[in-house]
This record gives structure tokens, C-alpha cells and sequence, in this order.
């Protein structure tokens, strides 16, 4: 009687390997499974758990089950489609009886941060999600895995992006306090900050510092006095970005940035950022009279792009670009010069944009921004360069122009899904069609494309257009 050869090697294909294991009962067949699709089931568990150990151990589990319960794959072509529907049902038994616990050790401070953004995801949206970006699997092979169509399968992936992106954004990331420092005072009204500062009127407070209007005693001078309250400055990362946000300024020399004036650190460890003090009106409570006439609005622009001319030369992405972050200031001859603001989450990058600063922080800020003028890259937590902020000016001048923002919802994850997926309304369709003119709506349009390659990519383009249309 002839015997069967075992298939192996690269030469087989998954039935046959299927087939000589289950009716035929050759171990060294399903050995050859477990080598070709280890590797990628580890890495799938990895993303799924988010955890090295519970992935190793499931991805073992999963292997012994699968090989058990083999004669109920009905179709042995589908070995791996049914193996990666085995170790989600897997990782979903296994994330039900895990928990997150908190932790003075900031990587895991942050893991636990990104499972609990995943957590929140469905499972068809986390499997996509997973097998897309951590496997780098196209969508044709997603599609083919979950035995769905394309199409659903590129929905879905831009949905779960949008909503990691938001859901981890809301996460605390930051470790830890430092239980060790003693956390400096708070500021209140009538101190004196490191001998030289007077501390007036409370102009703006935030979830981890505060700006006030203060007086330099030698030079008789307001200033803007920004400073990391207590509760921000427990934490290393805070401290840091505080002081990358000084830094960046410091390397400003522009009519359209605010002029720091001192940065410093007080015996007590307050740290503080005194600016030049600015007498203006927010673009953000302007635009609540309505939108803006056609050549100011243009006008406007053209002055931000300007100020972003020189921060892009100086390797600085501002991330942050909103109406609230822009201060009209009136000059001498009546005309209004916007100045830009918040550089707290600034990005410093080299010509191949490349963090120049330490990369965690980075990392735990690349996420930050404001939705409705976010960047689909950004919305998608990919890395971005200057066209990002060339993008939320577009956002700005659309809203100047017609007294809104392209995409809103009330869910942050549906405004991100917007700016992903879906094509910006035009200025004739928000009611603007008699003042729009086609080079006007080309040039919104422009600054709207959803792939950086499809915007204008500099800030001297884009600044020239305007100009054309002035």
C-alpha cells in the first residue's frame, strides 16, 4: 500500500497541511501551521492585549485549541481567517478577566492608556484596527481574513481610527506624580513671582496651568505670566513640555508670534513663561458676531501664513492652529495683526520629520490638537509636518467665511471620522453663493484635501494664493 508523502515547507498549501493533519493525523503537518502563522498570530494577540505575556501565553492557547477542534473547520481553506476569529473570541475571555492597575512605571502607565482606548472599539472595529496597523495588513487581506467586502472592511478601519485616536486622546497619559517633589505653591493675585513679578488678574486657566496678567517690577512692563500649576508640575512629562513650550518660542522672531520676554524656575519649583502681554480680541469671540467679510477673512489668513512661514523654517510644527489660539491685535495705522498663541504642544522635527525631542513625549502629545480643525493625518494619529497646519487654516478660513466649521458633531470620533473620510461641504453649500467665487472655492478646496500630497505644501504656497485672490 503507498503511503502519503507529508506536505511541508513553503510547497504546501493550507488545505493540504489542513487535510494531512486532521484525516490523516500527521503532526508534523500541523507543525507547519503553527510556524507559518505564529508569528503573525503574536503580533495580532499583541494588539488585541497589549501585552506580551498574556499574547504569548494566548497565542499559545489558541494553537492547542484550534488543533482540538480542528474537524469543525468546515472549509480548510480558511485556516487562518477561522485561527484569527478563534484568538479574538480568545482575547475577549482573556481581556474580561484582566484589569489595568495603576502604575508608578510611565510605559505602563501608557499601555494601560492604550487598552483602554481599544477597549472601548467593538470587536469587528479592533480586529480591523489591529490586523490594518499592527500587521500592516492591506485592506484586500482584511477583507479577505474577516470574509467581507473591501469596502466595509476600508469604513470600518477609518471609524475604529478616528475613535482610538479620540478615546486615547481623553486618556490621562501621563505617569504617575512624582510623590518625591514637592509640589510648588499656588499662584494667586498680589504674589511676587522670583522677586521680579507681581501677579495680577487670572487672564486664562487650564487643566494644568494658568496665564496671568502680571507686572515686571524693574521694568515697569505687563507681561503675560504663564505658569505650570502644582498639579501639573508633579509630573516629569508636564514639566517638560512646559519647558519645550519656552523653547520654541524662544526660537520665534516674529511680528505674527508672541515675544517671550523670561523663562524661569523658582527656588520653590514654579516654573514660569513671562510674554509679551497682548491688548486684542480672540478670533474665536470675534467669529461669534458671524462670518467675516471676504478680503478680511483672506486677510487674516494671509498674516497667519506668514507667522507660519517662519515657524516651519525653524523645524516647528504648531499642531494647534484654531480661532482661539489667534489674538487680533489693532496696530498703530487700525488694521488688525493676528498673533499666533499656545505652542504647548508644539512638534520640533528635522527635515525628515524626525523628533528632535525625547520620543515618548512626543509620542504622548501626538494625539493632542483640537478635532474640528484637525488634519485627517492627525485625526488618524499618524506623524505630521507643516501641511497639518496648513490644513487647520483651510478649517479656519472656511469658518471665517461662512460662520462654521466644515465637519462638527457632538462625538469627538465623528468629527475625526469626518475629516478622514468625508469631502468637505463647499462655501456655496454653506450659503455663500453669491460671495464665493471658483478660485475661492478652489482654493478652500485645495487647502481641504485629505492627502497632505493633495494641499498646497507650503506655507509660502499657500500664502501666495491668498494674495492672488486679495
Amino acid at each position: 500500500m503507498a503511503t502519503t508523502a507529508i506536505p511541508g515547507g513553503d510547497d504546501a498549501s493550507d488545505v493540504e497541511l489542513v487535510l494531512a493533519f486532521r484525516d490523516l493525523g500527521r503532526d508534523a503537518a500541523y507543525g507547519e501551521l503553527v510556524r507559518r502563522y505564529q508569528i503573525r498570530l503574536f503580533r495580532l494577540l499583541l494588539g488585541l492585549l497589549s501585552g506580551g505575556d498574556e499574547a504569548e501565553s494566548t497565542c499559545e492557547d489558541v494553537f492547542v485549541s484550534a488543533a482540538r477542534d480542528i474537524v469543525e473547520l468546515e472549509d480548510p481553506a480558511r485556516f487562518y481567517p477561522w485561527l484569527v476569529e478563534r484568538a479574538q473570541a480568545q482575547a475577549g475571555s482573556t481581556l474580561t478577566m484582566s484589569h489595568v492597575t495603576s502604575s508608578l512605571d510611565a510605559r505602563d502607565h501608557v499601555l494601560g492608556a492604550v487598552r483602554a482606548a481599544l477597549d472601548t472599539l467593538s470587536p469587528d472595529e479592533r480586529m480591523v484596527l489591529v490586523l490594518s496597523e499592527l500587521q500592516r495588513d492591506p485592506p484586500e487581506s482584511v477583507a479577505r481574513t474577516l470574509g467581507r467586502p473591501v469596502d466595509e472592511i476600508v469604513e470600518l478601519l477609518q471609524t475604529a481610527k478616528a475613535r482610538f485616536v479620540a478615546e486615547l486622546s481623553e486618556v490621562e497619559t501621563i505617569a504617575s506624580p512624582d510623590t518625591e517633589r514637592p509640589p510648588p505653591p499656588e499662584v494667586q493675585p498680589g504674589m511676587i513671582v522670583d522677586g521680579r513679578y507681581r501677579v495680577g488678574r487670572l487672564l486664562g486657566r487650564g487643566g494644568h496651568g494658568a496665564v496671568f496678567e502680571a507686572e515686571h517690577l524693574g521694568l515697569k512692563r505687563s507681561v503675560a505670566l504663564k505658569v505650570l500649576r502644582p498639579e501639573g508640575a508633579a509630573h516629569a512629562q508636564l514639566r517638560e513640555r512646559f519647558r519645550r513650550e519656552a523653547l520654541v518660542l524662544g526660537k520665534l522672531d516674529h511680528p505674527c508670534f508672541v515675544e517671550v520676554i523670561d523663562f524661569g524656575e523658582t527656588k520653590e519649583g514654579l516654573l514660569f513663561l513671562a510674554l509679551e502681554f497682548l491688548d486684542g480680541e480672540s478670533l474665536a469671540e470675534i467669529l461669534k458676531g458671524g462670518p467675516l467679510p471676504t478680503t478680511e477673512a483672506l486677510t487674516i489668513t494671509r498674516d497667519i501664513l506668514r507667522g507660519l512661514e517662519h515657524v516651519h523654517a525653524q523645524d516647528v510644527v504648531h499642531r494647534d492652529i484654531k480661532p482661539d489660539n489667534v489674538i487680533l491685535v489693532t496696530q498703530e495705522d487700525g488694521t488688525r495683526l493676528p498673533k499666533i498663541l499656545d505652542l504647548g504642544i508644539a512638534k520640533l522635527v528635522t527635515r525628515d520629520h524626525v523628533a528632535a525631542t525625547d520620543p515618548g513625549l512626543t509620542r504622548a502629545s501626538s494625539l493632542m490638537g483640537t478635532p474640528k480643525y484637525m488634519s485627517p493625518e492627525q485625526a488618524a494619529g499618524d506623524p505630521v509636518d507643516g501641511r497639518a497646519d496648513l490644513y487647520a487654516v483651510a478649517v479656519v478660513l472656511f469658518e471665517m467665511l461662512s460662520g462654521d466649521v466644515p465637519f462638527d458633531s457632538k462625538y469627538v470620533s465623528a468629527v475625526l471620522a469626518m475629516h478622514i473620510s468625508k469631502t468637505p461641504p463647499t462655501l456655496a453649500e454653506m450659503g455663500m453663493a453669491s460671495e464665493a467665487s471658483e478660485a475661492l472655492e478652489a482654493l478652500v478646496a485645495h487647502g481641504l484635501g485629505k492627502e497632505p500630497e493633495d494641499r498646497f505644501q507650503t506655507a509660502t504656497e499657500m500664502r501666495e494664493a491668498v494674495e492672488a485672490l486679495l
